[in-house]
C-alpha cells in the first residue's frame, strides 16, 4: 500500500499510473497478428453492425416524411402514424432479408473439414 504521507509516494503513484496506462498499449504495439485478426473480424462483422443503424434511420426517415406531410396538410398525427408503421414494416423486412442473405453467404463460405 502506498502511504500518502511518504514524500516518495507521489513518485510511486505516478510510476504506477504510468505503468497501468501504458500496459494495454504495449500489448498492441508492433503486433501485426492482432491487428490482422482485428481487421478480419471487423470485415466479417461489419454488415451485421450496420443493420441496426439502418433500421433506426429508415424508421426515422419515414417518420420525418409523415411529419412533413401532416404539417403541409394540417392533418396532425395521421400521416405520421401511417408513415411510421410503413417505415417499421419495410425496415424490418429489409433487416430480415439482409440477415438471411448474410447467414446464407456465411454458410457457403464455411470451411469444410
Amino acid at each position: 500500500m502506498i502511504d500518502p504521507e511518504d514524500p516518495k509516494g507521489d513518485d510511486a503513484i505516478k510510476a504506477y499510473a504510468h505503468e497501468q496506462a501504458t500496459h494495454s498499449l504495449v500489448h498492441f504495439r508492433n503486433n501485426d497478428d492482432d491487428s490482422k485478426n482485428y481487421r478480419e473480424a471487423m470485415k466479417e462483422s461489419g454488415p451485421y453492425l450496420t443493420l441496426g443503424i439502418q433500421l433506426a434511420f429508415s424508421i426515422a426517415a419515414f417518420c420525418a416524411i409523415g411529419y412533413f406531410i401532416d404539417k403541409a396538410n394540417n392533418s396532425s398525427p395521421l400521416w405520421l402514424g401511417i408513415m411510421a408503421g410503413t417505415g417499421a414494416v419495410l425496415s424490418l423486412v429489409y433487416f430480415i432479408v439482409t440477415a438471411l442473405r448474410l447467414s446464407r453467404k456465411e454458410e457457403t463460405n464455411w470451411p469444410k473439414k
